[in-house]
C-alpha cells in the first residue's frame, strides 16, 4: 500500500511519539492533525508520565489539543473531550447518557447502532481487561462526513488474556486479536466473546465504517470498501488495548435492525491480508 489508512497512521504516530519520549519532554511535533484515535493513545501516557514539556508543531494544533484534553461534555460542540470511564455504575451511567446524547446530536441516524457498539466495547472492557484506567474520546466532522470514537484501557490487553486461557504462545500478538475478534475469550463460557465480533459487524459492514483495534505489540484493520484486513506486530506497542472507528454519516442511510444485525459476526475470511 503506497499510504496507510488514517486510522493507522493516527497509531504509528502516536506510537512513535511514545517510543521517542526522553528527559521529561513530549515531542509532538511530528502531529500535525490529531484524531480521536491518537489522542486517545497519547493522553493516558500523558497522565502516567507527567513531562515537564510537551513540544507541538504549531499553535492551532495546541490549542486544539488543549480543548479536546481539558473540556467538559457538551453537546453543542461537535466533540467528546477525553472522559474517564467509571467503574460506579451510577456515574458511568450519567457519562454515557451524556456521551449518547452528544452522538444523537450528531447524527440521529446512526445513533442505535453506534449505541450499542459502544455499550459492547465498554462492557468487553469490564469483563476482560482487568484495568485501571480507561477513556473515550470522540469526534464529529461534519465536512467530511464522518464520526471517529475512540475508547482505551490499561489493562493486561488481548494477546496475555488469550496466551493464558488458552496457551497461544505459538501466535503473535495480531493473530491473537483476530482470534479475539472470531469468538476467543479468557472467559470461555460460549458466547462471551461475541459482542466484538458483532460490534465490528455492525462497524464495518453494516455502517460501511473502518475499525482499528491495538493491543500490546499487535494491530488489526478493517475496511470494508476494499475488503482489506491490515495487520502489524511492528508500527507500535501500546499498553492495554485500542480500538477505534470511524463512521460515515449519510443522510439516506436504511433503518438498521440493530438487534437482528447484533446476532451476527463479521467474516474475516472475506477480507484480504496484508501485512504491514
Amino acid at each position: 500500500m503506497e499510504e496507510l489508512p488514517e486510522l493507522v497512521n493516527s497509531y504509528r504516530q502516536a506510537s512513535y511519539c511514545i517510543d521517542n519520549y526522553k528527559d521529561n519532554i513530549f515531542d509532538l511535533s511530528n502531529i500535525k492533525f490529531f484524531y480521536p484515535t491518537t489522542l486517545a493513545i497519547l493522553y493516558p501516557f500523558i497522565e502516567s508520565i507527567k513531562p515537564e514539556d510537551i513540544i507541538f508543531s504549531n499553535n492551532d494544533v495546541l490549542q486544539y489539543f488543549n480543548t479536546i484534553m481539558n473540556s467538559s461534555i457538551n453537546i453543542s460542540k461537535t466533540f467528546i473531550p477525553c472522559v474517564k470511564l467509571s467503574k460506579d455504575k451510577d456515574e458511568n451511567s450519567v457519562i454515557k447518557s451524556k456521551i449518547y446524547d452528544n452522538i444523537l446530536n450528531w447524527a440521529r441516524n446512526i445513533y442505535e447502532p453506534l449505541e450499542y457498539v459502544i455499550s459492547e466495547l465498554r462492557d468487553n472492557i469490564d469483563e476482560h481487561a482487568n484495568h485501571t484506567n480507561a477513556y473515550i474520546l470522540a469526534q464529529y466532522y461534519p465536512m467530511r462526513r464522518f464520526v471517529e470514537v475512540a475508547i482505551i484501557d490499561d489493562g493486561i490487553g488481548i494477546p496475555k488474556s488469550l496466551r493464558d486461557a488458552y496457551n497461544f504462545d505459538n501466535l503473535n500478538d495480531s493473530e491473537l486479536i483476530i482470534k479475539a475478534i472470531e469468538g476467543y475469550s479468557a472467559k470461555k463460557e460460549e458466547g462471551r466473546a461475541f459482542g466484538l465480533g458483532s460490534s465490528l459487524h455492525i462497524v464495518v459492514e453494516v455502517l460501511n465504517g473502518e475499525a482499528l483495534l491495538s493491543s500490546i505489540k499487535g494491530m488489526v484493520y478493517l475496511n470494508n470498501n476494499n475488503k482489506e484486513m491490515l495487520v502489524s506486530d511492528t508500527i507500535g506497542c501500546i499498553k492495554g488495548t485500542l480500538v477505534g472507528i470511524r463512521i460515515p454519516v449519510h443522510d439516506n442511510i436504511n433503518s438498521i435492525n440493530v438487534p437482528e444485525e447484533a446476532d451476527k459476526r463479521i467474516d474475516l475470511n472475506k477480507y484480504r491480508v496484508i501485512y504491514v
